[in-house]
């Protein structure tokens, strides 16, 4: 027997002869999971019922060639699931469909193997395995790791933990007689450990693994779930459901922003790549699908707000720019137009923030601009001192504003002389604070009238030059005509 099992020992090693544990790395390691079994075991290596293993998840295992195994053809596949006390392991192996016997330098022979390594520390790594003898019997049989290489020397034989056969009249894949293996591994769920399931076909010289890599550093990671399959189908069939409704909903309010509707309909696509996980039983895979999806139905919810505000302040930009040019108020209105325009493009190309922000820095330069009363009608000469002109123009109306207000008042009849007396209205104010009152109700009134006046016809220039739209002109004329019945009424 001992020839008889050195098949496993070169069979593992000839991926890292000698290699050793190293603990703490991982080297794309691939995911084993396994599910509370709802279905009874019967360790009888084969399908006991259709049913026996419906509750566990298919995994295709994969064509591991080497020197002695180079064949690549062929189909195998694996089922792990446990209870409180055991972990249960199928290999139904459909292409090897007749028992081989020692043929390879009288080392190999058709098996199937279980290795597991709990991750504590070096030399706990262990493996059951059932191995075909010489004129069909079996070997069932465990090994240990020893000085970080399984010991195959100092095998134990084992009872009650495997089970092989050729019936399949019961199996999903196929009927014909073929090779099943079964374990019934004495093993409790707990903390994740590493795993490597294979079998192989003397007749094809074909070796099957998941993972692939007999590599102890690129074993599988074995996980127990606290839960059945059907649980797990059914909790991560309401998170697609849900998914669904997200998306739904939000394709009813009608995104309008571009970059809006490419995330929804990524998050649709990642819906749909659920739905194909799910069908196919990998439920990791479907519920990150589902929780992306999730996730860019709210980005598609946050896109479009953005979208919405940078629009909202564009229009508000728009009407204070506008305002401005209806109110002669062109100081920086210049550079308000240019960052508006920035603004327009930055939302044409999907840079929501960005936008907003150059479009209220226009706004508020727009808001802000004021009549430049003297740049533009002074020569150049002039206004390189125009600080100075500005002095000098302010001394003037020092003295002419009074000097007209008198003339005002005089004209109205609120301010005469009579007799070197007080116009009798005002027996007891001096000739200044009759200024001032004159100046409060007579001259205001009029100046801020005909200045209301003049933004009216001005927004009529404008409406009928097509340079402000309908609804800036509207508003802007209700505003007007409101303060000049305002000033009227004075």
């Amino acid at each position: 027997m001992k020839t008889g099992l050195v098949l496993v020992a070169i069979l593992v090693l000839s991926y890292s002869a000698g290699s050793q544990f190293v603990e703490g790395q991982s080297y794309g390691v691939m995911s084993i999971t396994s599910y509370v079994a709802e279905n009874p075991i019967v360790l009888d290596g084969r399908w006991t019922n259709p049913s026996e293993w419906k509750d566990s998840i298919e995994i295709k295992m994969i064509p591991s060639p080497w020197e002695r195994f180079p064949g690549v053809s062929g189909t195998a596949y694996c089922r792990v699931k446990h209870d409180r006390n055991y972990l249960y392991v199928l290999v139904d192996f459909v292409s090897d469909t007749s028992p081989g016997s020692p043929k390879i330098q009288n080392y190999y022979s058709d098996f199937a193997g279980v290795l597991l390594y709990p991750q504590v520390r070096i030399g706990d790594a262990y493996g059951y395995f059932v191995a075909w003898e010489q004129g069909g019997s079996t070997y069932h049989g465990k090994v240990h790791m020893k000085n970080g290489i399984f010991d195959w020397d100092h095998t134990q034989r084992t009872t009650g933990v495997s089970s092989s056969s050729y019936e399949a009249k019961n199996s999903p894949y196929s009927t014909a007689s073929h090779l099943i293996y079964e374990f019934k591994i004495p093993l409790a769920p707990g903390p994740d450990i590493r795993a490597y399931i294979c079998c192989d076909d003397t007749r094809t010289r074909t070796h099957f693994s998941y993972p692939q890599n007999a590599w102890e550093g690129s074993w599988g990671t074995l996980r127990f779930l606290n839960e059945t399959l059907r649980e797990r189908r059914m909790e991560v069939s309401a998170l697609l459901d849900q998914t669904e409704e997200k998306i739904a909903l939000v394709d009813s309010s009608n995104p309008t922003s571009s970059k809006a509707r490419l995330m929804l309909e990524y998050a649709r696509q990642l819906y749909g790549a659920g739905l194909s996980a799910i069908n196919a039983s990998d439920f990791d895979s479907a519920e990150q699908y589902a929780q992306g999806a999730i996730n860019s139905v709210a980005k598609v919810v946050s896109i479009e707000r953005e979208y919405s505000n940078a629009k909202k302040m564009i229009d508000e930009t728009r009407y204070s720019i506008e305002k401005a040019v209806a109110e002669e108020r062109t100081m920086n209105l210049t550079k308000a137009k240019e960052l508006l325009k920035e603004a327009e493009s930055a939302l044409n190309n999907d840079d929501y923030a960005r936008s907003a922000s150059l479009a209220e820095e226009a706004k508020l330069l727009a808001e802000t601009s004021q009549k430049e009363r003297w740049q533009g009608f002074l020569p150049p000469f002039v206004q390189v001192g125009s600080y100075v002109i500005y002095l000098i123009v302010a001394s003037g109306a020092s003295i002419a504003i009074p000097l007209a207000a008198k003339w005002y008042l005089r004209g109205r009849g609120l301010h005469t002389r009579t007799e070197g007396k007080v116009h009798k209205e005002y027996p007891r104010e001096s000739p200044g604070l009759m200024a001032q009152t004159g100046m409060r109700r007579g001259l205001r009134a009029p100046m801020e009238k005909k200045r209301y006046e003049g933004y009216i016809e001005k927004l009529v220039s404008l409406r009928e030059k097509g340079r402000i739209n309908e609804n800036t002109y509207l508003k802007l004329r209700r505003e007007y005509e409101k303060k000049l019945e305002k000033h009227t009424q004075v």
